[in-house]
């Protein structure tokens, strides 16, 4: 089972293990990330579970689709290495993956 590494907002850290095929979003919302995160629930229709994928992850993870670099550009917090989590499938090629939820636009 991959094993996923967060970085919270508060800073704290958490490794979870996470079934292939699940979000790195699913996976986040299980740790009791505090709100708001993933408001529409996993449906691509906002931002609010914005992540940074470590950047010696970034290949692995893939690029942003059209729907989701639309809702990256409107975020006030948005990086070279932002990705939504709910576009991020885990799976054994991810084993490992690093990431740290990005702070909450105002």
């Amino acid at each position: 089972m991959p094993q996923l590494h967060v970085t919270m907002r508060s800073g704290d850290h958490a490794d979870v293990d996470v079934r292939s095929g699940l979000t790195v979003m699913e996976a986040i919302r299980g740790l009791g990330e505090e709100e708001p995160f993933a408001i529409c629930g996993g449906g691509c229709s906002c931002s609010t579970c914005h992540v940074y994928v470590d950047p010696a992850w970034l290949d692995r993870a893939g690029e942003p689709g059209p729907f989701e670099e639309d809702l990256l550009d409107c975020t006030e917090n948005r990086t070279g290495n932002s990705r939504l989590s709910c576009q991020v499938i885990m799976s054994d090629a991810l084993d490992g993956l690093a990431v740290t939820v990005a702070p909450a636009d105002d």
